[in-house]
């Protein structure tokens, strides 16, 4: 269980940024925790980012022809930073405010967070470049589970 809870902890800022919305997803202990709408507000204004562009990440099934322009890059790692999964100094993830919540999840989202975060820390890993590393960590969650993947904008 502890591996579990550590990959799910890994997952946190694909839990605040990504999510495929539904009634029921992401889960309402999400947005309780975060300021969902503000930290995509500011990260829009910090950015600059094309909304179309956010859109057609979100909704394209291609995998191999996703937009990949500064300002997307820019609102993946200001999302990550502002939601404070991400540290801002660096390429590590913060997985505090998320592990404080994690529990009160139902095993059902536990599971579709750590399925849709595996691997996704290994391959970034050795990426130095910060708007490269929160990219590639969007991109393998978006692959790992298309389905349950939302961006906020």
């Amino acid at each position: 269980m502890k591996l579990i809870a550590r990959i799910s902890i890994l997952f946190a800022f694909v839990t605040i940024v990504f999510a495929y919305k539904t009634e029921t997803w992401p889960p309402a202990v999400v947005y309780k925790h975060y300021n969902i709408d503000e930290i995509a507000k500011r990260s829009f204004e910090r950015c600059g980012t094309d909304k179309k562009e956010l859109m057609e990440f979100e909704m394209s099934e291609d995998m191999e022809h996703l937009p990949n322009s500064t300002g997307i890059r820019c609102y993946f790692r200001t999302f990550g930073e502002l939601s404070e999964s991400v540290d801002v100094k660096s390429n590590k993830l913060k997985l505090g405010k998320f592990g404080e919540f994690f529990a009160d999840l139902t095993r059902e989202e536990q599971e579709i967070y750590v399925n849709m975060s595996k691997g996704c820390a290994r391959r970034a890993r050795h990426i130095e470049d910060p708007f490269e590393f929160t990219y590639q960590m969007t991109l393998c969650f978006k692959q790992n589970d298309n389905k349950h993947f939302f961006i906020p904008y």
